[in-house]
């Protein structure tokens, strides 16, 4: 995104290439980012995270996709 003063913001174009790369390197991002959280939880975390996936479980075994949110 470029930003102008007075101007405005404005989506950057990027090319097929330039695309690729910039998801290869959010994968890379999001897989190190959820290897250190995952290191970083407690047991009561975990539990936590049980129950917000029984919820969207149950959510969208209603066909409640709102629910999940």
């Amino acid at each position: 995104m470029r930003r102008i003063a007075n101007r405005g913001s404005f989506v950057t174009k990027l090319s097929p290439d330039e695309s690729r790369e910039h998801l290869r390197l959010r994968l890379m991002l999001e897989g190190l980012a959820v290897s250190e959280a995952a290191r970083r939880m407690t047991t009561s975390d975990f539990e936590e995270l049980g129950q917000l996936l029984d919820a969207i479980a149950q959510a969208v075994a209603c066909d409640d996709y709102f629910g999940t949110a």
